[in-house]
Parts: C-alpha cells; structure tokens; sequence
C-alpha cells in the first residue's frame, strides 16, 4: 500500500529534500514594537485587555489587592487559589491569605468535580502577559489547576509588569521552563472573558468559562 502512494506522489523515501522556507521576517511580522519603554508596554497591555472585555485594576500593595478582593467577591462567597509557589513568593504572602475572612476557600485536594462548579471566583498568577492581545499566559500544574479558572464565575490573575511582553514572538523566545519545576502539563492563553456566539453572531459572555476576568496588575516592584 505504502509503495502505491509513493508511485501515485512520485516520491522515494530519503531522495527528497526537505522544502526551504525563508525565515520570518520577525519586523514585519510584528503589530507591536518590541522594544517599546516599560511604561508604554503597560498602558498598551491595559488598553487591549480591556478593549477584549477584561477589567484591569492596579494596585500598590498586598492590602490594596485584598481590597479590590473583597470587592470581587461577595461576603460568603465560594472562592478558590490555584495560583503555585511562585505568585506567594513574589507578594509575600499566602494568596489564599488575601480573600475575605468570611469566603471559604478552595485549593489543593478540595477543588473536587462537584466542588469546582460551586466557585464563584478563582485567584492565579500568570506565566506572561501579552500587550499585542492584553491576553495572559497561564501554565498548568499540580499546584496551578486549569480547571479552577475555567469552571469559577470570575477569574482573577495577579500580574506583574516584568511579566509583560510585546507580543507571542517575544514570549516564546524568551520563555524556558525553569530548571528547578517540571514543565507544564499544558498552557492557556486568555483573552477576556469567555465568550461564543450562535449562528445569528449573537455574543453571549460566560456561557463556556468565566463570565469576568479581573486582571490585578501589582505595580509594588
């Protein structure tokens, strides 16, 4: 059978380069200059994440994201962490410290099938944020279930402004799984908030996901 489809192609198995493409021509490829100052990086990742239907709050410090928290999340609410050892590293803090005292809190072995569809918001950290999109870049692991932030009513990822990059061209160069963690068993890219559209391109949000993105950029250094 295989000698058939060789003749039908008119190929001989190793006799063949491969084809040559030409390397991207990364300059024009690029929508965002990537070597934009720091502050405009900011502005434009702020102004395109918000522009994709995701709320953008900035904060100084610990306290003022516990504030914006409490706001998110109602008193009583069900929430969830899932958000690894990197996100409490750089705060300082446990992040499941920072919601409410009156939210019960989800992470680890208690995010279970039935549970997970109570949650009403989720806390992450990202691995980048992508100012061509205003998208974030999350990986997954047994410390950061992509189930969490998938299944919870609202989503709220913590990021940091030397996690932003210009655009995906950016980021994959740059990126390398550290040396010291397993790789990721997966990564999401999020643009907003869910959402789908029938074939009347009728929009509807937080049909398939979260129905708000919060996206806490934590300008503290």
């Amino acid at each position: 059978m295989l000698q058939n489809i060789r003749e039908a192609l008119k190929t001989d198995p190793g006799s063949a380069a491969p084809p040559a493409y030409d390397a991207i021509d990364k300059g024009r490829a690029r929508l965002v200059a990537h070597d934009l100052e720091r502050d405009d990086l900011i502005k434009l990742f702020c102004e395109r994440a918000q522009s994709s239907g995701s709320t953008v709050h900035r904060v100084k410090d610990v306290y003022g994201l516990k504030r914006i928290l409490a706001e998110i999340a109602p008193s009583g609410s069900i929430v969830s962490v899932a958000a690894g050892a990197e996100l409490a590293t750089r705060l300082g803090e446990d992040p499941s410290a920072l919601w409410p005292e009156s939210c019960r809190i989800l992470s680890g072995r208690s995010l279970t099938r039935e549970t997970l569809f109570e949650i009403e918001a989720a806390l992450t950290g990202v691995e980048q944020g992508i100012a061509e999109t205003g998208s974030i870049i999350l990986s997954a692991g047994e410390d950061k279930r992509r189930s969490a932030s998938l299944t919870a009513k609202k989503h709220v990822a913590v990021i940091f402004p030397d996690q932003i990059r210009s655009d995906m061209l950016d980021w994959t160069a740059g990126w390398r799984p550290s040396r010291s963690a397993a790789s990721p068993s997966g990564m999401t890219v999020i643009s907003g908030p869910s959402k789908t559209a029938d074939i009347e391109m009728k929009l509807v949000v937080g049909v398939h996901g979260p129905a708000e993105l919060h996206l806490i950029l934590f300008d503290g250094g």
